[in-house]
């Protein structure tokens, strides 16, 4: 990571990047039959069968999320149901354009209305947050590895011929996770070229650089969902 002044760094962005949510609800007869009939017909056509959500549109898929047999997925994120009760019985994922585009504390009241829409009344709690920030003007250098210290144990870098993209220290398991990487890198992988707008006035292409993301977690999940929580209408434990 080259080392700049105070002067020469400028933030993008902060905020939240993720956040997950988890709930527990009563599944009826009804909807079970409802989600085994659209899942059904997904995978005998291989393809989404469209599932209406109050006055909302989302899609449910052949396949599973994660350990939840009834994946819907929506322009704005997924949701996964189960019966299961060694499960929640519904678990959230809002898609990080949704979070920027809206914020947190919208993004979230939004899916646990639909969520609440489908099983009624539910106990919330966080199950994964992400927090970021994106500066500008300092750049990801593989000679400057060695001045990067942290307490954790492990440290994995992600390199690109000569060029640093990703450094990750910690993992999620044991409690405590970052990684610093080159955002715009990421931003073209995967076609997410809305950020320029995110960051607004204070980035200059080329000037200073490529943006530069630090982001953690879940060692500060409790901490944010505490504070969001009086911002929601719904608990959030």
């Amino acid at each position: 990571m080259g080392l700049v002044d105070a002067g020469e760094l400028v933030e993008l962005a902060s905020g939240v990047d993720s956040f997950y949510l988890s709930g527990r609800g009563s599944m009826s007869e009804a909807l079970l039959e409802d989600l085994d009939e659209a899942r059904t017909s997904a995978r005998e056509t291989r393809t989404r069968s469209q599932f209406d959500v109050g006055g909302d549109r989302f899609w449910v898929a052949g396949g599973a999320l994660n350990r939840y047999p009834y994946r819907l997925e929506h322009a704005h994120g997924l949701i996964g149901l189960t019966t299961s009760a060694s499960l929640t019985t519904v678990h959230v994922q809002p898609s990080a354009a949704f979070i920027h585009a809206v914020g947190i504390v919208q993004a979230l009241q939004w899916f646990m209305d639909v969520a609440e829409l489908l099983l009624g009344r539910a106990s919330w709690k966080a199950s994964s947050i992400d927090v970021f920030m994106d500066s500008h003007g300092w750049g990801i250098d593989s000679a400057d590895r060695g001045n990067f210290v942290c307490r954790a144990k492990q440290r994995v870098t992600y390199e690109d011929e000569d060029t640093l993209r990703t450094l990750v220290f910690g993992t999620r398991r044991a409690g405590v996770m970052a990684r610093i990487y080159d955002e715009s890198e990421k931003s073209r992988k995967k076609g997410t070229d809305w950020w320029p707008s995110v960051w607004g006035d204070a980035y200059t292409p080329g000037e200073r650089g490529d943006p530069c993301r630090v982001s953690g977690g879940p060692t500060c999940a409790a901490a944010v969902a505490d504070r969001l929580a009086g911002r929601c209408s719904r608990a959030i434990a």
